[in-house]
């Protein structure tokens, strides 16, 4: 009887336990969400909790990466962090769950190991000018000092690069405001398509047509700046802005990017569409009311 009693209790405890489990794996972004508002202290003890709920830290950081919103990923980054997984360990986990999310995971990672500053006054004069409100640019960072970046730099010929809403160049030196155009239309891409686009900017790179952009690209594009590699869509938005805003001479004429570097504007007043006959009936009622 004693031992029919605990099998029961025991029946029930697993049932409520699986319950729980099931209400936590349904429920882990907004979980994770509420936990990302914490503390870095607290965040690192939920974060401990949670895993040692679900048992693996993995399905965790996959949750991050493709279903919480993009505000509350860095905290939760730092909290794994601050459990012992390196920023290594983070990135060989992130590959293995696709080009998309290691992209993702590197953005923040370069995030957190910098030191930043947002766009000057006169930078967010320029930026909007050619993106409108396209970008949220109180969200853009440049970086002030970085080590990983600095890292990434030498290897990369001193060449600036963006992971998502971070512009990295070298500790120290000016970043030019052609090239930052160039940059913040890769912030653009990121806002557009996500991280993948850092994944289709390296092909391009390496691959594809690089920084080369002739006149017979613009035609081959019919129009459409996505139909351009990543790296030939900044190039067009920067040549853009040479022409269009500083008054440099390009060699592309501007009249040829204009209607291409506009793809990626986005006004701030937006004149809803109306019908011909909406118009028409309004011209009628008031010739009524005279």
């Amino acid at each position: 009887l004693i031992i029919n009693e605990i099998a029961r209790f025991t029946a029930a405890q697993v049932k409520r336990l699986m319950e729980a489990l099931r209400v936590i794996w349904t429920q882990m972004k907004d979980i994770l969400e509420v936990i990302a508002t914490k503390s870095l202290s607290v965040i690192r003890t939920l974060i401990t909790a949670l895993i040692g709920t679900v048992n693996h830290w993995r399905e965790v950081l996959k949750e991050i990466a493709t279903n919480v919103r993009d505000a509350f990923r860095s905290g939760l980054i730092k909290g794994l962090i601050e459990i012992g997984k390196s920023a290594v360990t983070l990135m060989i986990e992130a590959t293995k769950l696709g080009a998309s999310i290691a992209a993702l995971i590197f953005a923040i990672l370069m995030d957190i190991f910098g030191s930043h500053r947002g766009l000057n006054a006169e930078e967010r004069i320029q930026a909007e000018k050619v993106f409108g409100v396209s970008i949220d640019l109180d969200r853009v960072k440049l970086t002030d000092a970085s080590l990983a970046a600095d890292l990434i730099m030498w290897m990369n010929k001193n060449r600036p690069f963006t992971t998502m809403y971070v512009i990295n160049y070298k500790s120290g030196s000016t970043l030019r405001m052609d090239t930052l155009i160039h940059e913040l239309t890769h912030v653009w891409q990121a806002v557009t398509s996500g991280g993948v686009y850092m994944i289709e900017a390296l092909h391009s790179q390496f691959f594809g047509k690089a920084y080369n952009l002739s006149e017979a690209d613009l035609v081959n594009a019919k129009g459409k700046l996505s139909n351009l590699e990543r790296e030939q869509q900044a190039v067009v938005v920067e040549e853009f802005w040479k022409a269009e805003f500083d008054g440099q001479k390009t060699k592309i004429p501007v009249d040829l990017l204009r209607p291409f570097a506009k793809q990626v504007h986005k006004s701030r007043f937006v004149i809803k569409p109306f019908r011909l006959a909406d118009l028409q009936l309004k011209t009628n009622l008031v010739l009524i009311n005279n």
